[in-house]
């Protein structure tokens, strides 16, 4: 079985997090080395704030993670999160 289908449907944030504390990587130094506000940073991990692709590319990059995968696990959360939704439907 591949991760992303043990972990899709969580937040990219929740992975960051995880990838940050098993690295032993401070939270605000790793903003500021990938040059994005450290505010910025925490509200993606606490789930506050989409992932976007150019702050996905820059955390991919620096931990050296598989390109698009932070995206493809803000889709799979972004599904879930409109299937809780009232007015969502299935055919």
């Amino acid at each position: 079985m591949k991760t992303i289908d043990i972990i899709k449907g969580i937040h990219p944030g929740k992975f960051v997090e995880r990838e940050l504390k098993i690295r032993n990587l401070n939270q605000r130094q790793f903003a500021l080395s990938i040059g994005e506000h450290a505010q910025t940073l925490s509200a993606i991990i606490k789930g506050n704030r989409r992932m976007n692709v150019a702050l996905s590319l820059k955390i991919e990059e620096q931990l050296e993670i598989e390109e698009g995968f932070l995206m493809t696990l803000q889709v799979f959360y972004d599904i879930k999160e409109a299937k809780k939704d009232s007015t969502y439907k299935p055919d």
